[in-house]
């Protein structure tokens, strides 16, 4: 007779995990009832605790959605490259940049719908704005067609990068950071809530708010943190009585005054201290201002003269590694060397800039003035420049479109010890200290005399009425330059050169990047953040908000497996009663036809049992199986969960 119940050993059974893919396509109002949400949130540097969702918390609604904000930088952005183990990842340092900017899109998709994940490469969003989505299978947003490998892609080639991304949060320097005060709010009594002040963490008012900002280089570094450019090297900053504006393209400027003596520098390294024949770019956006406050309003003798403003002949620095380098005399001074040779200045002169590169003997220069030029002669709105060293060449392109380009054959080594500079060629002790008057007065011959210009340090120089009225200079102009006076952001230096695509695609960009955002696949979350591309959905009632959404959920199953091995001598006999001599359960005497050897027991149903006799699971097969009286049978049971 055959075994009734068989109990299974470990090796019969197994648990296989596997994924399976669900595609979603919603439209707005299917998204919505599938609790698929999108916000605009915004940064302020009020308090997170002045915030609320309902009006009986006492703050009213969060219309710019800070708390969101807040939540998504706190999860994924703030400080990442540092603070791996308080971040939601995975994390991929090289292939994954994440920048948050003052406002971002939020596209938040239930964990019932994405399940372990959304699926890497099955992200499509399109909103009423005809902006067409997807990501790249690495967490990034592009938007579709676009060619990543036209762009800047390495990040270990950029090897300083300062936007600043988080210059936003130092616009207001009349704020402190860290602390702001209660609102003041008295509801229906019947809620009993009043506030009457106080201090929140974050945005306190500054009584007495500095003018600019400078880096306090305090310790401990805890309470006073050190400045960083934006570049994964996380190179160390000083800034020296700098400024920050927001820019009409939503990202953030720095503003380098030459009165206040305004410039930004980084130690000196070997990463961007680059050789004669070592490639190189470097990009910024720039828009000089005069440096003469107030300018000349208007002058006029007759209907020949007429000045509407200054003409500012000095030279001017952007950026440089030149100049000397910092050698310490005790622990608390240093002197200054000079080196003659370095690896690029950038420099303006009026309305044209110039590139330039020495070997300590020979000085290289590329040369061009730019296409757009304000009332002072100099770039008046905000121009895209890259200069590079391609080669044997040097280059400098404006907005895209290549505007010199020069030879050079440099013997010597450029490398040098020198800081990196922006604004300067150096550390400024004495501020450019420039006219304030305007001009006081212009001598003419020696019988027409305009007030008495002696009075003032500077004036008109030199004066000449010949055909035509000249002035040849205006104010000291010093032989080694002065720092920069205007507007300059999203600088970017690679070890590297660009063809013009890239180049093209850099200045069009605003960031040097493709990506427009993240889409955190393990959390359910997209979020555009490109400066370019922050009205890409608003409120659903809004202009601009989401046409379609498309994705796919995986959803981990697990498969199990369970191999039921009969052997030659087990299972033999049936409890069918068609093989019983008496159709009946309470006759178990078998027919004679099952007494010969052409007789074989089948099997059509396998159950599984618990140590109690409870069926827990129970297969059917689609025909009958013969069972074997000389060799085991084995039946594999399969199900999903």
């Amino acid at each position: 007779m055959g075994s009734v119940f068989k109990k299974f050993s470990a090796q019969d059974k197994a648990i296989i995990p596997f994924n399976a893919h669900k595609q979603y396509n919603f439209t707005s109002a299917s998204a919505t009832s599938n609790s698929t949400t999108w916000f605009t949130s915004s940064w302020t540097s009020e308090s997170i605790s002045m915030y609320g969702t309902s009006h009986e918390d006492g703050y009213g609604s969060d219309i710019i959605n800070f708390v969101k904000y807040s939540q998504i930088d706190h999860l994924f952005y703030r400080n990442f490259k540092k603070e791996v183990g308080n971040k939601i990842g995975p994390i991929n340092y090289l292939e994954q940049p994440r920048t948050l900017y003052q406002k971002a899109n939020i596209i938040s998709i239930p964990s019932g719908l994405y399940g372990f994940e959304i699926k890497p490469g099955s992200f499509f969003l399109s909103s009423s704005g005809n902006y067409e989505i997807i990501d790249d299978k690495k967490g990034n947003l592009i938007i579709s067609g676009t060619n990543v490998d036209d762009y800047p892609k390495d990040v270990q080639e950029n090897v300083f990068k300062l936007e600043p991304i988080e210059g936003f949060k130092r616009y207001d320097l009349s704020v402190f950071s860290d602390y702001a005060n209660y609102r003041y709010i008295n509801r229906d009594p019947n809620y009993h809530i009043e506030i009457e002040g106080g201090n929140w963490r974050r945005g306190k008012s500054n009584p007495n708010a500095p003018i600019t900002y400078t880096s306090i280089m305090g310790k401990p570094k805890e309470i006073y943190p050190a400045d960083e450019d934006d570049s994964y090297f996380i190179n160390k900053l000083y800034y020296n009585n700098v400024q920050f504006a927001q820019s009409i393209s939503a990202s953030s400027e720095i503003v380098l005054l030459s009165n206040t003596g305004s410039y930004i520098s980084s130690s000196h390294h070997e990463r961007f201290n680059f050789d004669k024949d070592e490639d190189f770019s470097i990009s910024f956006y720039l828009k000089p201002e005069s440096s003469h406050d107030p300018a000349i309003g208007e002058a006029i003798i007759g209907d020949t003269f007429k000045i509407n403003g200054l003409f500012d002949i000095e030279k001017r620095y952007i950026i440089a590694k030149s100049g000397t380098k910092r050698v310490s005399n005790s622990l608390s001074s240093s002197a200054a060397i000079p080196e003659p040779q370095f690896p690029f200045e950038i420099y303006h002169i009026s309305n044209s800039l110039y590139f330039e590169r020495s070997d300590g003997g020979q000085q290289y220069i590329a040369s061009a003035s730019l296409g757009e030029t304000g009332d002072y002669n100099i770039a008046d709105v905000n121009t895209h420049i890259l200069c590079q060293s391609s080669g044997s060449k040097m280059q400098i392109w404006e907005n895209g479109t290549k505007l010199k380009e020069e030879d050079f054959t440099i013997k010597l080594q450029t490398r040098n010890t020198a800081n990196l500079y922006i604004g300067s060629n150096g550390e400024i002790t004495n501020i450019d200290n420039n006219i304030q008057l305007g001009v006081g007065t212009a001598e003419i011959g020696e019988s027409f005399i305009v007030g008495s210009y002696k009075e003032f340090e500077g004036g008109i120089g030199y004066s000449y009425i010949d055909s035509t009225f000249i002035v040849g200079k205006y104010g000291p102009i010093s032989d080694k330059g002065k720092p920069y006076n205007g507007r300059i952001s999203n600088i970017n230096i690679w070890a590297r050169a660009f063809n013009s695509t890239p180049i093209s695609n850099i200045s069009s960009s605003l960031n040097a990047s493709p990506y427009i955002g993240n889409c955190f696949y393990q959390a359910g979350f997209a979020v555009i953040t490109h400066p370019l591309y922050q009205n890409v959905l608003e409120a659903p009632s809004d202009p601009y908000s989401l046409n379609t959404i498309q994705f796919q959920g995986t959803h981990l199953i697990y498969e199990h497996e369970y191999q039921c091995t009969v052997s030659e001598d087990e299972y033999n006999s049936t409890y069918n009663l068609s093989a019983r001599k008496v159709k009946s359960s309470a006759k178990h005497k078998l027919a004679d036809f099952t007494t010969g050897s052409n007789f074989s027991t089948y099997v059509t149903t396998i159950g599984l049992y618990d140590e109690r006799g409870d069926c827990l699971v129970l297969g059917k097969l689609g025909q009958p199986i013969r069972m074997s009286d000389e060799t085991d049978t084995t039946f594999v049971l399969r199900w999903d969960t």
